[in-house]
C-alpha cells in the first residue's frame, strides 16, 4: 500500500475514527502487498462492512488485479445482494486474467438474476468473446499447415 495512505489509515485507528465503506473502498485501491489487502480484508470483516456494496466491489476488484480470482469469486459468493457494479467488477476481473469461460459463466448468472447489462459488462464481454474466437482461430491454423 502506498506508504503514506497507509500511515494516514493508521493514525485514523489510532485517533478512533471508524473507518467507512469509502475509507476502505479509496485504500484497497492503493494496496502495494497482497499481504496489505488480505489485512484489509480482515479489517473490512471485524468492523462489519464486509455486506457493504462498495467495500465488497473493491474488493473483488483488487483480488482480481492480483491475480487472486479466487478470492474475488468467494468475495463475489458470499454477497446476500448486489448491484450492477458488483456484477462487473467481478466479471471484468475474470475478462482481464483471461477467464473467458468463467467470465461469460458469471454472465449468464447475472442474466439469471434479472441484472441488465451495461456498457461496463458488455465491454468485458466482448473482450472474452474476441479472446476466444481469436484462440479458436489460431487453433485452427495450426492444424491447417
Amino acid at each position: 500500500m502506498n506508504g503514506k495512505v497507509f500511515e494516514f489509515f493508521i493514525l485514523m485507528l489510532k485517533e478512533g475514527v471508524r473507518p467507512n465503506m469509502y475509507t476502505y473502498s479509496s485504500i484497497l485501491r492503493s494496496c502495494v502487498f497482497l499481504l496489505n489487502l488480505r489485512q484489509l480484508h480482515c479489517g473490512i470483516i471485524k468492523v462489519g462492512l464486509d455486506s457493504d456494496v462498495f467495500a465488497r466491489s473493491a474488493l473483488i476488484d483488487v483480488y482480481a488485479k492480483w491475480g487472486e480470482l479466487k478470492n474475488a469469486l468467494c468475495v463475489f459468493n458470499e454477497m446476500v445482494t448486489g448491484d450492477l457494479v458488483v456484477w462487473n467488477s467481478i466479471i471484468g476481473g475474470f475478462a482481464q486474467k483471461s477467464d473467458g469461460d468463467e467470465a461469460l459463466n458469471l454472465f449468464k448468472r447475472m442474466k439469471r438474476a434479472s441484472f441488465v447489462a451495461d456498457q461496463a459488462t458488455l465491454t468485458s464481454v466482448l473482450r472474452v468473446c474476441i479472446g476466444l474466437a481469436l484462440l479458436a482461430l489460431g487453433q485452427k491454423s495450426m492444424f491447417m499447415y
